[in-house]
């Protein structure tokens, strides 16, 4: 079963990714709003259904004390298990609500390494690529645009926390990955230590990419406990502990839910060690440089 935007609850922090790619393609702010929204395919994110009312053997609903605290020892859990990628190359499907807009849903080919922190973007559809790596390139990020008026200045150099970075998504590159995504979820919940007082919390057995997962599913009380956020959406692999989903919703008056934010990290690989030729804008699988 196809679990669609108004049927998730959303979470409340996240991210950790780059979308000046396509603001610089589009030329303007106003042509990136005009463009259309797109959702994750029914090929995407496919789960199981999680009842709300009528909670069956592989479900535990809020009345159990303890739900909220499982949740919380899986997001410890999840932690743990990134910080051991050193690296890893994976599928990473983000969408975003940027400027009350909720931006098309981007597919894009992610290396990350660990220490020094280094990532490599490469969307998919559009072939722009991006590159971060720590105390390299002046720490700065390089963007290479592919389309759009971006393309007569081919390369930029950009701080990573300068507006023009920001302007077309939530969080920097530099808060980009898994054990980022992590960690800020954690940062969240940190706040607070009686969320199973405020808020309603379910957990099911799913599936998403393909991968068998815990999800859970937590609901806030009201807009006085997370002004932002209306709740989450947790999706936990079994086989490895790794958070590969995240849905988090905003408040509204309308019937359907707010998407505010949607990760998705599938195919992740961590068989071959990622070296600093994989983060070097002079790499020649990449485009930074004019051959």
């Amino acid at each position: 079963m196809l679990i669609r935007r108004k049927s998730a609850f959303s979470t409340t922090l996240c991210g950790g990714c780059i979308g000046i790619l396509s603001c610089l393609a589009s030329g303007s702010i106003a042509q990136e709003k005009a463009q259309s929204v797109s959702l994750p395919s029914e090929a995407t994110l496919v789960l199981s259904p999680l009842p709300a009312s009528t909670p069956g053997p592989d479900l535990v609903t809020a009345s159990s004390t303890d739900v909220v605290g499982r949740m919380l020892a899986d997001l410890a859990i999840a932690r743990s298990s990134a910080a051991t990628l050193g690296s890893y190359t994976a599928t990473l499907e983000m969408q975003e609500e940027v400027g009350d807009t909720l931006r098309p849903l981007d597919r894009i080919q992610i290396k990350v390494r660990r220490q020094p922190f280094s990532v490599y973007m490469h969307w998919s559809d559009t072939g722009q690529e991006v590159l971060f790596a720590d105390g390299s390139n002046d720490n700065r990020l390089l963007v290479k645009p592919t389309k759009g008026l971006a393309v007569f200045k081919r390369l930029w150099r950009l701080d990573p926390n300068c507006r023009m970075a920001k302007q077309s998504c939530r969080y920097p590159i530099t808060d980009s990955g898994i054990e980022n995504l992590v960690a800020r979820i954690q940062e969240f919940y940190a706040v607070r230590d009686d969320w199973s007082s405020v808020a309603e919390c379910t957990v099911a057995d799913a599936q998403v990419a393909d991968s068998n997962v815990s999800a859970y599913e937590i609901r806030f009380r009201d807009r006085a406990i997370s002004p932002t956020y209306f709740g989450s959406r947790f999706c936990f692999e079994k086989a490895t502990g790794l958070l590969i989903a995240v849905d988090n919703f905003g408040w509204s008056d309308a019937a359907e839910p707010r998407l505010l934010e949607h990760y998705l990290y599938h195919s992740i690989s961590t068989a071959q060690a990622l070296q600093d030729k994989d983060f070097d804008e002079t790499n020649s699988e990449y485009g930074f440089v004019v051959p």
